[in-house]
C-alpha cells in the first residue's frame, strides 16, 4: 500500500507540474496584415540576429500571414525589428506581436527604399 500511495503521489507531482509549465508558456503569435511593397521581421539578441520573416507584397494586396515567435526561436530575451521597404508609390505596414499594439505605417508618398522601421522593446520567450 505504501507503495501505490509513492507512485500516485511522484505521479500528482508529476502531472501538476506539466500543468504549471503549459500555463506558463503562452505563445507569442506575429500576425502580418498588411505589406505594401516590402518588410522584413528580424529577432536580435547578443549573440547575433534571424530573420523571422520577409514578406513581398503590392498593389494594397491582402497579406495575411503569421507564426509564432516561440516556433522560430530558442528561449531567451530577443528585440524584434520591423523594416519596411517601398518600391515607389504608396506604402502600408500593419504587424501585432502578441496582444500588444498594431505596428506599422502607411503613406501615398512615392519614397523609394526603407519608408519604416521600429525596433521594439525586449521580449522574453
Amino acid at each position: 500500500m505504501t507503495l501505490m500511495r509513492s507512485i500516485v503521489s511522484l505521479f500528482m507531482l508529476l502531472r501538476k507540474s506539466q500543468l504549471t509549465i503549459w500555463r506558463s508558456a503562452m505563445p507569442t503569435p506575429v500576425k502580418i496584415t498588411a505589406c505594401d511593397n516590402e518588410l522584413y521581421i528580424l529577432a536580435t539578441q547578443g549573440l547575433g540576429s534571424s530573420e523571422l520573416i520577409h514578406v513581398k507584397s503590392g498593389f494594397n494586396n491582402p497579406v495575411t500571414d503569421q507564426f509564432v515567435l516561440e516556433s522560430i526561436l530558442p528561449k531567451g530575451t530577443w528585440q524584434i525589428t520591423m523594416i519596411g521597404i517601398n518600391w515607389g508609390g504608396p506604402w502600408n505596414f500593419k504587424v501585432k506581436i502578441g496582444t500588444g499594439p498594431t505596428y506599422g505605417t502607411s503613406s501615398n508618398a512615392g519614397t523609394v527604399g526603407v519608408v519604416w522601421s521600429q525596433t521594439l522593446p525586449p521580449i522574453t520567450i
